[in-house]
């Protein structure tokens, strides 16, 4: 048993592994910007911002979630393609 858990150990790549949070900060801050201009097209306003006192608490409250779990899926996303593009079966 212990010899068919240490035959699916893998190795990761460190490259990928630091290059992937930079990955993820340039592609959520696309995603950002994209959000705030399909929230102005659609609504004709620009985005909330959550820091400005006069947007009211439960539209900040949206927006802010709304980004979160954009930025949230894309991070997911991008660690996973780079943990299963970084991993290669260890050699003995």
């Amino acid at each position: 048993m212990a010899q068919d858990i240490d035959a699916h150990e893998h190795r990761v790549h460190p490259v990928l592994h630091i290059a992937a949070p930079f990955v993820v900060l340039g592609t959520t801050w696309a995603a950002r910007q994209v959000l705030q201009k399909s929230y102005q097209r659609v609504t004709g306003n620009k985005a909330p911002n959550p820091d400005d006192p006069s947007v009211s608490f439960g539209r900040a409250l949206t927006w802010a979630l709304i980004v979160a779990g954009s930025a949230t899926v894309i991070e997911m996303i991008i660690y996973r393609a780079a943990s299963k593009m970084s991993t290669s079966p260890e050699t003995n």
